[in-house]
């Protein structure tokens, strides 16, 4: 019997790698980088993420377990250096804005006594007049804080207010100060007085009124206020023209009847004022006399 010879051949067909040594050995080069960037970034994963699951359980059992103590910090005390250092280096508050200085505890009668009769008789009526001059303005002169040469040359002060709700007449300011403290209570309290004296009783309908006075050439003394409707100006003025007339006629004779004399009523656009004007040269004269007369006590 003879034997039959069977040729073998393979299952699988061999694929041969055709490209070139240098080829295959980069290709192996790359691959093996590749992998271990990659098993290089999951093992910095997995230690973050184990790290932070470990702080998170180390914080929990230090919190549990600092749950029961009560921690005190002591400080050493400042030697004196130090604390002069401190205070250096501490902001400061802003200070206070310095106010008036306080009238005089005494009131002192030398300037009151020397104005005419009439104002005299007029300050002692109002108390609040008479206490400006005799314990303030006295205080403003003798400090020098008061120059009346000055004043004359050139100066203005403004006081304003409003109507409150019921028609009276609201709390005075200060709107242009006279930069003497004296001079400005002054001006509140000759806004004072025309509330007693009614002289605000023909301007109610007036959003807001001011009294001012200023020196130039002349002293002029001006109630002024402003009218809404600007055709009700000359309504207006004409009940200002009245009611002047009637506290005229009812001031005469009285310590404040000299306050209306000379008076002129102004009406322009919306702004209706009353308007006093003094001679300048006639105040500096009287001046002049008092101070002659003081430097010869």
């Amino acid at each position: 019997m003879g034997i039959l010879r069977q040729e073998e051949n393979p299952i699988f067909d061999l694929v041969r790698d055709t490209r070139s040594v240098k080829s295959r050995a980069w290709s192996l080069a790359a691959g093996v980088c590749i992998h271990i960037t990659v098993l290089g970034i999951l093992v910095v994963v997995a230690q973050v993420a184990a790290a932070r699951s470990s702080s998170r359980r180390l914080m929990a059992e230090l919190q549990r377990g600092m749950a029961s103590y009560r921690m005190v910090l002591l400080a050493p005390a400042l030697t004196p250096a130090q604390a002069n250092t401190a205070d250096a280096t501490r902001p400061r508050r802003a200070k206070p804005r310095i106010s008036a200085p306080r009238p005089l505890a005494v009131p002192d009668p030398r300037l009151l006594q020397r104005l005419d009769t009439r104002i005299q008789d007029f300050v002692r009526d109002n108390p609040g007049m008479e206490s400006v001059i005799t314990r303030e303005i006295v205080r403003d002169v003798d400090s020098g804080a008061l120059d009346a040469k000055k004043l004359l040359e050139g100066s203005h002060l403004e006081v304003s207010f409003d109507f409150d709700g019921a028609g009276g007449m609201g709390p005075p300011r200060v709107t242009a100060s006279s930069h003497v403290p004296s001079m400005d209570h002054l001006g509140i309290e000759t806004a004072k007085l025309l509330e007693k004296y009614r002289l605000l009783a023909a301007f109610r309908g007036c959003a807001r009124m001011s009294i001012s006075i200023s020196v130039g050439d002349q002293i002029t003394v001006k109630l002024e206020g402003a009218v809404p409707d600007p055709a009700a100006l000359e309504e207006v003025k004409s009940t200002v023209e009245s009611t002047l007339a009637l506290l005229g006629f009812a001031l005469t004779g009285s310590s404040a009847g000299f306050m209306l004399e000379d008076v002129a009523v102004e009406a322009q656009g919306t702004r209706i004022a009353l308007v006093r004007v003094y001679d300048k040269q006639a105040l500096i004269d009287y001046l002049m006399k008092y101070y002659q007369a003081e430097a010869n006590k």
